[in-house]
């Protein structure tokens, strides 16, 4: 039994990404030895260390490469990228004659993922967005080590809209659905969840007194008219220990006066 790894024959494979940590920041292209190449021809991931493996089953059997020759495959499993840190694949074939690591692109696109090569640069997105990108050496891609975010989409942990709403100064709920995920890359909003129909911060920050009624009086003379106020008690006391603050303003003169207690 052979298999075609780096030729355009479809074969089917159940080759997954699993998991991308978001906390290394690490260039697998400094380290040419762990690097991994982006292979568009490759119908199969191919690890040619046995170290690299989380799982293994030893399977004896014939890989046909693109130039039409042959190669010994000692093996298949679960591979995650050199110290377990960007991402973990399944069914992948161990060669031990290959010096390369392989990462073939028809099978990230069969689980969903979109690889765009532009610019010197290669970018794997899920749902439009970046999750990890590679660099070109000549003519070939080879995949960095700064993910950006987890490339199983539909595992990433979704916000409530309230808690979006709190994060963004209170912004009204449809102006978030409308234009928080256009504007802020991660802004995930979990539509399962229910918001409070008011906000409590809300309600007492934006909340405005209604006006006084309007008066046609008009004074003559200085304390015909005095209007006052007291405020208070004040979450924080003056340095002097004061909580309230009074205050006395004349109608004639308009002057004002105010008195800490």
């Amino acid at each position: 039994m052979s298999k075609a790894a780096n030729t355009h024959v479809a074969v089917h494979t159940s080759a997954s990404i699993e998991e991308i940590n978001d906390n290394l920041h690490v260039s697998l292209y400094a380290a040419a030895l762990n690097a991994w190449m982006l292979d568009s021809g490759a119908t199969h991931h191919i690890m040619p260390h046995i170290s690299d493996f989380i799982s293994y089953s030893k399977i004896k059997s014939v890989v046909c490469l693109g130039d039409k020759s042959t190669v010994d495959q000692a093996g298949i499993g679960s591979v995650k990228s050199p110290k377990g840190y960007i991402i973990t694949l399944s069914n992948v074939l161990h060669i031990p004659s290959v010096n390369t690591r392989f990462i073939a692109i028809s099978v990230l696109e069969d689980k969903g993922a979109e690889v765009i090569f532009a610019s010197g640069k290669a970018k794997i997105l899920i749902s439009g967005k970046m999750i990890t990108s590679g660099v070109r050496d000549q003519k070939l891609y080879w995949l960095s080590a700064a993910p950006i975010s987890n490339l199983n989409h539909a595992e990433c942990k979704f916000t409530s809209i309230h808690i979006w709403h709190q994060h963004m100064g209170h912004m009204s709920h449809s102006a978030l659905r409308v234009h928080g995920p256009k504007a802020l890359k991660g802004l995930d909003i979990d539509e399962s969840t229910v918001a409070p129909k008011v906000c409590h911060r809300c309600e007492l920050g934006k909340s405005t007194c209604q006006p006084f009624p309007g008066s046609a009086k008009k004074t003559s003379r200085i304390l015909e008219i005095v209007h006052s106020d007291l405020a208070g008690p004040m979450q924080s006391k003056l340095i002097q220990g004061s909580e309230y603050t009074t205050t006395f303003i004349d109608d004639y003169l308009c002057h004002a006066v105010v008195y800490y207690l």
